[in-house]
Formats: C-alpha cells, structure tokens, sequence
C-alpha cells in the first residue's frame, strides 16, 4: 500500500511538473509574442511606438513637425548617419544635432553646443499625427513624414 501510494504522488507530481512547465512555455511564448510587437497602445488609444519602429521611420527620411508651445512649424531630416537638421519655416533658423534611440524606446535629440539629450516617447494618434512626449509634457508633433531629405536641408 505504501508503494501504490508511493507511485501515485509520483504519478501526481510528474503530471504537476508537466502542467507547470506547459504553463511556463505558454506564458513564455505569448512574453515573446508581445515583446516583438512594435508598438504598445497608451492611454486615449494612442500607440507609443518603439525604438526599432522610430528608427525605421525616420532613418534618412524628413519629419514635418508642429511645435506644441507657438504652433510654429518645420521640418526635420534625419540622416542615416545620425546627423539631423531642423528648419523653422517663417524665420528659415537651422538647427543642427545627432539623433538616436535609447534603451528606453526613445527618440533623443543632442542638439550641437548642448551637453544633455531630449529624449521623447512617441505617441502615435489615430488621426496618424506623432506627438513627442517628454516626460508628461506634449512639445511637439510630426505631422507627417516623407521620403528622404525632402526639403532639401
């Protein structure tokens, strides 16, 4: 009786063993799954795109963009090799800088004389427009983006 009761918990806890680990499969299998989507919905149903989707958007390409403070417009040209240059569009000021992306999914910006980045996560509205986060604060948003240097900058 001893030994019946002895292959019985042995029986038991193999069956045990397999349910867990079908279950750590299966929760491993969906972490990856939602690991490799590139974009997460944020709050209001905005998505926030990740570092490798940013990258692949703005990679040689030009932003056209909206400053959230004055609604003053420009664009931006991303060049492959990490250099960017912004023009305002009434007063034509070109800015110069690097951009990347961090750890952190976001978009950073150093801009030529200054020490520290900007860095902003991207919220992409339904309407397609890209608002740049920053912390809590909504400074700016590209309102669409085009093929290579467009704008000539």
């Amino acid at each position: 009786s001893d030994s019946a009761q002895y292959t019985n918990n042995t029986e038991e806890e193999a069956r045990m063993t397999m349910m867990g680990q079908g279950t750590t499969m299966l929760l491993g299998a969906l972490l990856l799954t939602l690991g490799a989507l590139p974009t997460a919905l944020a709050e209001g149903g905005d998505t926030v795109l990740d570092g490798e989707t940013i990258e692949s958007m703005v990679l040689g390409n030009t932003a056209a963009c909206r400053k959230q403070k004055d609604q003053s417009t420009c664009s931006i040209y991303f060049a492959d090799d990490g250099v960017m240059i912004r023009q305002m569009h009434d007063s034509g000021v070109r800015k110069q800088g690097r951009w990347f992306t961090d750890d952190s999914d976001r978009l950073c910006i150093l801009w030529d004389g200054r020490y520290r980045p900007s860095c902003f996560v991207l919220h992409e509205r339904e309407d397609g427009v890209i608002d740049l986060i920053k912390g809590e604060r909504h400074l700016s948003s590209i309102l669409e983006m085009k093929e290579g240097n467009a704008d000539k900058l």
